[in-house]
């Protein structure tokens, strides 16, 4: 039988080192607050103890939550060291079994195992944030929700991670459109965790979805030296500012932010996505994007033969950029590739089914300018596209983009059915009046 020890939170870990378990502690709270290097927490952790299942753990996970192909064998190569290590607790073997089904990318299995960690220890924060990104990734608004939920009341303030379990409640209540509620738990994480960009990404989104652009803005910039850099979440963050800012016709500010804050940013896919999404926007409102998406498009034809058909949503920001330059070479290719059968049906096999291949021959049809096939395309699609990730906000380009699709084949009656959507739900929906006004 093990001997089991305890961490921060009082749950059980066959780790004997304290300090080894001092290292994985920062590495959870570097994890959870995009604030320094998670990894060489997690390194020094390794160093003490080699055989620390949950720092193997730790590291095979966030190699997968990179969403980037490139560095999935390390991802099966940590949790092969994970699975090699003995004398396991039950909550470790739970949490390597999650792990593991997540990696597989047997989601809905890791979901569920997820889940039963919580159920037997509600204050395990590392299961808790995977499970709740695993949620962002599936488009599960209500486990987005509900998975803080059936933890919060069992979390004391003095716990380390109390606070961020608030923002993800916020995310969750903002993404199932309890708003009120939303901005409460939101910006109570911030006061109780300034350094918190989750949760200041959770109040933005209300701010966006309700129209509250002054609001929005004036928040982000009264926190923005704790988000605006040293972090690894600043980057969608100025893209937020830049949703506002565009609501605004503020477009000046939005192509600096785009071309010294995104652009001028990394290559890592979670940044690129952004950049397309943004540029994307611009180029429906009329703003001259050229340059940009040369730069851009080239990026992802870097990324393209390894990372195609690894993650739906990323594949579909690497089209916008194909599609924002006419490269419609680029984008057959990358449907080629999303059609060919897998040896194993994975979650993101069957997302690409349903939703990222009908997306991408959209877009192949308004690069055409086909524009009744792109809306043929898109309608029915759009309806199920949450369940390929991201948030109302990111989702929200592929209505935007039907819209332009629509007046462009001068379907009056879907251009008005849109606009009518889009402002009973918005108190502001100026973006799409400029979509219209630039496609008219």
């Amino acid at each position: 039988m093990s001997t089991t020890f305890s961490d921060a939170r009082g749950l059980p870990c066959t780790e004997p080192d304290e300090q080894a378990r001092h290292h994985f502690e920062s590495a959870l709270e570097s994890f959870r607050s995009y604030f320094g290097d998670p990894m060489a927490a997690v390194h020094e952790a390794l160093q003490i103890s080699p055989n620390f299942q949950l720092a193997h753990l730790f590291r095979a996970a966030a190699f997968f939550l990179s969403t980037e192909r490139r560095f999935f064998a390390k991802a099966q190569q940590c949790l092969a060291k994970a699975k090699a290590c003995s004398g396991l607790c039950e909550r470790e073997q739970q949490l390597m079994a999650a792990i593991e089904a997540m990696i597989e990318g047997h989601w809905v299995r890791a979901s569920a195992g997820f889940d039963q960690v919580l159920e037997d220890h509600p204050t395990d924060i590392f299961a808790l944030q995977l499970g709740h990104v695993l949620d962002f990734f599936r488009g599960d608004v209500t486990n987005l929700r509900n998975r803080p939920s059936r933890v919060l009341p069992a979390w004391q303030e003095d716990l380390p991670g109390y606070a961020y379990v608030h923002g993800m409640y916020a995310f969750g209540l903002e993404e199932a459109n309890h708003y009120e509620q939303a901005l409460h738990h939101g910006q109570l994480s911030v006061e109780l965790a300034p350094q918190n960009p989750w949760a200041i990404h959770a109040v933005t989104h209300v701010h966006e979805m309700l129209g509250q652009t002054d609001d929005g803005l004036q928040f982000l910039d009264n926190h923005r030296e704790r988000w605006g850099s040293n972090n690894n979440f600043a980057y969608h963050l100025w893209w937020h500012e830049c949703l506002l800012l565009i609501e605004q016709e503020r477009d000046a500010q939005v192509l600096d932010i785009a071309r010294n804050r995104l652009l001028a940013g990394t290559n890592e896919s979670l940044v690129l996505l952004d950049c397309a999404a943004l540029l994307w926007r611009l180029k429906l409102i009329g703003v001259d994007v050229t340059t940009e998406f040369e730069d851009l498009a080239q990026r992802w034809r870097d990324k393209q033969a390894d990372e195609t058909g690894f993650y739906a949503f990323n594949d579909f920001h690497a089209a916008l950029a194909f599609a924002g330059v006419g490269d419609l070479q680029a984008l057959q290719e990358m449907l080629d590739q999303m059609q060919v059968p897998a040896a194993v049906a994975t979650h993101n096999q069957t997302i690409n089914h349903q939703v990222g291949v009908p997306l991408l021959q959209a877009l192949v049809a308004y690069v055409k300018e086909d524009y009744n096939t792109c809306c043929d395309l898109l309608l029915p699609t759009r309806v199920q596209a949450s369940i390929f990730g991201g948030s109302h906000a990111q989702r929200d380009l592929i209505t935007l983009t039907l819209l332009a699709a629509a007046n462009r084949s001068n379907r009056k009656g879907l251009v008005k059915a849109l606009h009518n959507e889009r402002q009973l739900q918005r108190a502001s929906d100026l973006i799409g009046v400029r979509v219209s006004r630039a496609a008219a």
